[in-house]
């Protein structure tokens, strides 16, 4: 039987080529891998030397594939898929026979929530046990995609890459910024009213959609935001705020950990300005775990449209003299 060994390479060989493959760069091949550029590099070259041949134009900006390298790709491809859809499988039936969910959850997802879906998967007689992974939406979409895990909560807009996804909540997006700064005699801000503020946004690698929709908000606005720091973690821009770095982009829920002595939050005033947290899951049938886990989200869900519900009522009564 030929093994890997014979051709002396890796499948973390292969998934460098295929990486390359689809970025048409080394450089973000990388950055999807999460490797050093030197070691895709070297992985392709293993690659490149057990096949006797040459796989991509590195002359060419981006790089191309040589011409008689595509059926290799085509093949490599397919072959990846079905070793990736065996593993998905195996996990999939494995957590299925042992009642385990284990969920992924984006680090802007409202702790409050975070901490009744914990408490309700401990209640007796519940049916499963969850596991719960901070992550971000990409990485979550992968996993969930992998089999790794069996659902998570993302932010839209994000790519959810044919996954099932269901909305749960819309949290408005704001900034956080001290309490002395002009802009908290506002109630409400406008995206214009943050032209000219030194901004604290989230990494692109976080959640490359969202970036991407937020600098066309910022454009169909007349500016280009002057993001002058870029963090990883919401605490991070809370953090950055206080010590006056600039004013931070965050969701209400995000905001809710900032320190309310030293940092105020103020929402956009466009409603379109919020994010959806989904749940996304596989496509098929459920397990009996995630059927009861999806329940659980439901109630959850009834819980949000209360509580959106009696803070409008709260907001239309009338004043005492």
């Amino acid at each position: 039987m030929l093994t890997f060994a014979d051709l002396d390479v890796s499948l973390k060989d292969l998934e460098a080529v295929l990486a390359v493959y689809e970025c048409r760069q080394f450089t973000q091949a990388s950055e999807m891998l999460g490797r050093p550029q030197p070691s895709v590099s070297l992985s392709v070259r293993h690659v490149e030397s057990s096949l006797h041949t040459t796989l991509f134009d590195r002359s060419k900006r981006p790089v191309e594939l040589m011409p008689e390298s595509a059926d290799f790709l085509y093949e490599l491809r397919k072959g990846m898929y079905f070793v990736l859809r065996g593993v998905t499988h195996l996990r999939t039936r494995k957590r299925a026979s042992a009642a385990v969910v284990e969920v992924g959850h984006s680090t802007y997802f409202d702790e409050d929530l975070l901490t009744y879906l914990t408490h309700s998967s401990k209640t007796p007689n519940v049916g499963f046990s969850a596991v719960y992974h901070s992550s971000f939406t990409p990485e979550i979409v992968a996993h969930v995609l992998a089999g790794i895990w069996d659902c998570g909560f993302v932010l839209n807009p994000g790519d959810t890459c044919g996954l099932d996804a269901t909305p749960v909540m819309r949290d408005p997006l704001g900034i956080v910024m001290t309490g002395n700064h002009p802009l908290t005699r506002k109630r409400f801000l406008h995206l214009r009213d943050i032209a000219d503020e030194p901004l604290i946004a989230p990494v692109r690698d976080r959640n490359p959609a969202f970036q991407s929709w937020f600098l066309e908000q910022c454009a169909a606005a007349g500016f280009a935001p002057k993001i002058v720091q870029e963090i990883t973690h919401p605490h991070e821009a809370v953090m950055l705020a206080e010590q006056r770095v600039g004013v931070a982009l965050a969701t209400r829920a995000t905001a809710k950990r900032a320190p309310k002595a030293s940092t105020i939050f103020r929402p956009f005033a466009d409603e379109q300005l919020a994010i959806e947290v989904q749940l996304v899951m596989r496509p098929g049938p459920k397990p009996p775990a995630m059927q009861a886990f999806a329940g659980i989200v439901e109630k959850m869900k009834e819980r949000i449209a209360h509580r959106a519900r009696t803070a409008v009522r709260i907001l239309r009564m009338p004043q005492s003299a």
